[in-house]
Formats: C-alpha cells, sequence, structure tokens
C-alpha cells in the first residue's frame, strides 16, 4: 500500500530522527553514509515508502525480521519496526546517540553533554526529541501528542511540567567495566562484615556491568535487603551503588502512606507537583540511579487513593521497557536503567507480590568481632574526627573497647553501640578540654566515668 505524507508524517519523522541518531555514533564509514543519506531524503522528498524499504534492508539483518516486515501491510507498523530495530542497534553502541555530537565520542568516564538553546536550557525540539527516542515504539504516539498539548498550554502547572522536563537528567553515563575483584574491593571499603552479602552483591554487579559493556539493558530483578534494625542494610545499599559507580538516593518508605506521594497530584490542585518517585530520579543527576526503597515494610496504605503497593509492583516489574508515568507530568518516562533495593526488617509484613518481585537477601545480625572492628576500624576515628579531637589526644586500648562493645552483645546492630562510643568519647572531650591528655579509655576509664 502506498503512504499517505500527512497520516504518517509522525512515524516518518520519528524514523528520521533514530536512524539519525545512529548514523551519529556509528563506525562504520559506508552503513554512516549510505543511512545519512537515506535519512536526508526522508526530510527533503516525498519518496517515502521506497525509502523507508531502503533504510529497512541496511538495518533488518535478521531473516525473521525481514519476513515480518514484508508480510506486514500497515505502512505505519512497518515504519515502527524498523524504528525499533534502529533502536535497538543504537543501544547496542552504548550511548544516547541523541545527546551525542558525531565526533566526540569519549572513552572515559563522563556526561555526554545535553544540546542546549542559546539561553542554556535544551530548545523545545532538541528535547522533544529525547523524550520521544527514550521510549518504546508503541508509547512514541500517544506521548507525543501529550507533549504537544502541553507545549501549546499557557497554565502555570505547565510552565513547571516543562521546567522539569529540561533540567531532568536525559543524559547517559558511559562507565568503564569492571571485573569482580574491583567490585569486591569497592564494597569492602564502603562496609564493614557480611562477606556472603556482598559476594552476592559482587556478582549482581559484575553482571551488570559485563551487560552494559556489551551495549545490552541488565534484567537483574530488585534487591530485597532485610534483616534486624542496625545491621548496615543501608550502607551495603551505598557501596553497591558505589561500587556500579552510580549516584546513589534514597526513599524513606517509611513515610509513604498514599499513591499520590509516588506518582505526584494533578495539576488542578493549586501546589501539585512530581512525586517523590520522579523527583528523586531527577535529583540523581543521572537516568540509571541506585535507587533505595528504604524500610518498604514500614510503608502505610490510604483508604482514600488506594495502596501504594501497586505502584511498586509496577517500577519493580521486569522487562526491557519498563516505563513510569508521573500523574503530574503525565507522560511516560523509562526507568529501565534505575537499579532499585529496597529493605525491611521483617518481610512478613510485605505482601507476597512484592516479595516476588525481588532477590531476597538476608542480612543476618553482627557478631562480636564484626562489632570489634567495626568499632576500632570506622566509628572511634569517625567520631574522634567529628569532634576534632586529635588521635594523640584520645586513645582506646584493646580491653577498654573490648568493654564497651561487649554491653552491647545483645543488639543485633551497631546502633545502640554508637550511642555507648558517644557517651564516652564526651567525657573524654571533658579531660581533654582540662588539659589532661592523652586520655586513655581503658577498663579503669569506664569504670571511673560509667
Amino acid at each position: 500500500p502506498s503512504i499517505n505524507p500527512r497520516s504518517l508524517e509522525l512515524e516518518i519523522g520519528i524514523l528520521r530522527i533514530v536512524v539519525q541518531n545512529y548514523v551519529s555514533i556509528n563506525s562504520k564509514l559506508t552503513v554512516r553514509c549510505r543511512l545519512n543519506r537515506l535519512a536526508k531524503q526522508l526530510e527533503q522528498t516525498n519518496r517515502w515508502e521506497l525509502l523507508v524499504d531502503q533504510i529497512a534492508n541496511e538495518v533488518l539483518t535478521k531473516t525473521q525480521d525481514r519476513f515480518v516486515y514484508l508480510r506486514q501491510r500497515e505502512s505505519a507498523k512497518r515504519i515502527m519496526q524498523v524504528v525499533q530495530v534502529v533502536a535497538h542497534l543504537t543501544e547496542s553502541l552504548e550511548s544516547a546517540a541523541v545527546l551525542r555530537s558525531r565526533d566526540k565520542v569519549s572513552n572515559e568516564c563522563e556526561r555526554v553533554p545535553i544540546p542546549s538553546s542559546q539561553n542554556g536550557a535544551p530548545s523545545w525540539k532538541e528535547l522533544r526529541q529525547r523524550i520521544l527516542t527514550s521510549l518504546p515504539p508503541g508509547l512514541v504516539k500517544p506521548t507525543a501528542q501529550a507533549l504537544e498539548s502541553l507545549l501549546a498550554s499557557k497554565t502555570e502547572a505547565a510552565t513547571r511540567k516543562m521546567r522539569f522536563l529540561e533540567e531532568y537528567p536525559w543524559a547517559s553515563t558511559k562507565r568503564p567495566p569492571l571485573d569482580t575483584a574491583k567490585i569486591i574491593s569497592l564494597l569492602e571499603d564502603g562496609h564493614v562484615g557480611h562477606p556472603v552479602v556482598k559476594r552476592h552483591l559482587a556478582n549482581v554487579a559484575t553482571r551488570i556491568s559485563f551487560v552494559e559493556g556489551r551495549g545490552g539493558v541488565p534484567m537483574e530483578r530488585p534487591m530485597l535487603l532485610f534483616g534486624p534494625p542496625g545491621v548496615g542494610k543501608t550502607s551495603l545499599a551505598a557501596a553497591f551503588a558505589k561500587a556500579l559507580q552510580r549516584p546513589f538516593a534514597k526513599i524513606n518508605m517509611g513515610s509513604v502512606s498514599d499513591v499520590i506521594e509516588l506518582v505526584g497530584t494533578t495539576e488542578q490542585y493549586s501546589n501539585s507537583s512530581p512525586g517523590v518517585i520522579m523527583r528523586t530520579l531527577a535529583k540523581c543527576g543521572a537516568p540509571d540511579p541506585v535507587i533505595l526503597l528504604d524500610e518498604l515494610d514500614k510503608m502505610g496504605t490510604s483508604t482514600h487513593n488506594g495502596d501504594p503497593v501497586g505502584v511498586l509492583l509496577d517500577i519493580l516489574g521486569g522487562g526491557q521497557e519498563r516505563c513510569f508515568t508521573d500523574t503530574f507530568l503525565g507522560i511516560p518516562f523509562n526507568i529501565r536503567s534505575v537499579i532499585w533495593i529496597a529493605t525491611a526488617n521483617d518481610v512478613s509484613d510485605l505482601s507476597d507480590a512484592l516479595v516476588d518481585r525481588m532477590q531476597v537477601i538476608y542480612v543476618q545480625p553482627y557478631e562480636m568481632e564484626e562489632k570489634l572492628t567495626i568499632a576500632r576500624d570506622v566509628l572511634v576515628p569517625q567520631m574522634l574526627s567529628e569532634c576534632c579531637i586529635e588521635p594523640t589526644e584520645v586513645t582506646f586500648t584493646d580491653d577498654g573497647l573490648d568493654a564497651i562493645v561487649s554491653r552491647y552483645h545483645c543488639s543485633s546492630g551497631v546502633r545502640d553501640l554508637v550511642a555507648g562510643l558517644r557517651g564516652v568519647i564526651t567525657a573524654a572531650m571533658d579531660e581533654v578540654s582540662q588539659g589532661r591528655t592523652p586520655v586513655r579509655i581503658d577498663h579503669e576509664f569506664l569504670m571511673t566515668h560509667s
């Protein structure tokens, strides 16, 4: 069937954009030349049907794809099939091509610059292209219509939406692949103890790094770290993000009891705004952070606006085309590159459907030896530094530190131990302020100042 230019103008425009993006990062000169010529002709002539077939001949290398294309009689579906294949080819070359100039492909770990208008913000055309090319083909057309409506709107809420879209971190980050040994080293630096958990996290991080290095999208299930309070679940998640060289942010789920807190409010409200999910992603400065859903078992349930669990089931679900639509913003955002980690003290308080979405990892209580190591190597140096106390002014003996840790042997974590150490250091500060240094914190000191 012949192509109706007016009815297929959007699909053809999208095809031209994704082809140009692919060309801009393709290192094969002959492919670049042929596809670049075809993309330009798409914009300049009305020979769209023949040009689409020629582009399809270049990019549809799999027999099955060619067979599906040739049997498809609807022009729009044929075009969108080519769009999808080109988009996947672009992803395999490890870059958001719409944000990369043709001659500045870098092998360093750096942020890809965002094309800007004269005032420093991306133009609407650039922003529109960036949004549409980030989405799976099935969402492109309705999103394009929503963006056009947003652009035509003159409301104050529309202005805030536009500002959010302009400032959202669309730029991808290219990171060098890491081996397991390096990842384990970074995890060791960020967290003491729990070697079994760190080995599991290192394996997950290794798979993610490898798949990304091959231009793929990691399909790891979200992780749920559960265990008693104070055992280091949050620090494990932060160390994992550092090992992957990704931004890290935390959402306190204990304060969430209503769906609108996650998905935002409609613009009919005077103080309407995006929900905490999109606000957190925006603050991370990259579209692929590690987001911690902290204290998931303490999340409440609203009787007015629905159960937040339904939203979490959507964002934690699998698939390469995971998208999330914030109520206030009204357009889908591709969140497939986000790594989600949740923490909970008790998984029995969580819905079975939610637990089934995640890798459940038990973080056991600290042993006495681990607490001693944490106190000696981490907590004491950190607290002395925070209190502006020189290491030569206050020292802990082995028996003194052992006595302090022994007081909290029944506690599963280190929070009570932290409080105890702060009390002892406060007593030592009185000695330092009176010039009685060095202060030696041993068993006798503890007996005197207890």
